[in-house]
């Protein structure tokens, strides 16, 4: 996984206030599953360790379903697009493996 933005102020559709957001790259072909890139970048921009962030991805969706979800759209060469909150956390993936974690901006 690799980050391919630096993190900066925006103002987004999805919330009213400014909001940080962080763009990461989930690499398709590595050994590392989605689930633990969404994990890891969840942490890089948290300041926590990966898995002691709660609540826990799989305990608000369903994993296994993004991950053939995601894995299908790419095969596919469609364009697929999932959002969820977690926390105070807005996450969307793209098809094309694009992590997007959008955070309440602290200034």
């Amino acid at each position: 996984m690799k980050t391919t933005q630096s993190p900066g102020t925006h103002s987004t559709n999805a919330h009213s206030e400014n909001t940080q957001v962080y763009c990461f790259e989930h690499e398709p072909d590595a050994e590392q599953t989605l689930t633990v890139s969404i994990a890891r970048a969840i942490a890089a921009v948290t300041g926590t360790e990966p898995g002691s962030f709660r609540p826990r991805l799989y305990d608000v969706l369903d994993t296994e379903a993004l991950e053939q979800l995601i894995r299908r759209s790419r095969e596919a060469g469609s364009q697929v697009k999932v959002s969820f909150e977690i926390a105070d956390l807005f996450i969307t993936i793209n098809g094309n493996s694009r992590i997007l974690i959008q955070m309440p901006s602290t200034s």
